[in-house]
C-alpha cells in the first residue's frame, strides 16, 4: 500500500502541466480537502487534496464528501464546493462572477 505522501507526490507530478495553462482553472476531486467546512465544527478531508489546491490555485474546486454532505470551504484563493448527491436530490448552483454558491434540494 502506498503512503499518503507518495500519492500526493504522484498527483502533483501528474498535474504539473497545469502550471503552464493560462486562464481560470477548475479542479474536480472525489475526496474533499482538509479543513472545516462552513457551518461545521469538525475538520475532515485529506491534506494531499489541500496541497494540490494550494499548488495549482484553481478558481474553483468541486468534490464529494462522506455521507454526501453539502458544503463550501475556502482553501487559499480557491472556493471548494461539495454539491451533495444528485441521486438524493441535492444540487448546487455556482455564480462564477460573484463566487457564491446556492444549494438546493429537489426532494
Amino acid at each position: 500500500m502506498r503512503s499518503c505522501a507518495t500519492q500526493a507526490w504522484e498527483a502533483t507530478f501528474a498535474l504539473d502541466f497545469l502550471r503552464h495553462l493560462e486562464g481560470e482553472k477548475l479542479l474536480l476531486f472525489h475526496t474533499p480537502p482538509a479543513g472545516v467546512f462552513e457551518g461545521e465544527a469538525e475538520p475532515g478531508g485529506h491534506e494531499a487534496v489541500s496541497h494540490l489546491i494550494k499548488t495549482y490555485d484553481p478558481r474553483f474546486a468541486f468534490c464529494s464528501r462522506q455521507g454526501g454532505q453539502k458544503g463550501r470551504l475556502l482553501v487559499g484563493n480557491t472556493l471548494v464546493v461539495c454539491p451533495g448527491q444528485l441521486r438524493q436530490g441535492d444540487y448546487a448552483i455556482l455564480d462564477t462572477r460573484e463566487r457564491r454558491v446556492a444549494f438546493g434540494d429537489l426532494r
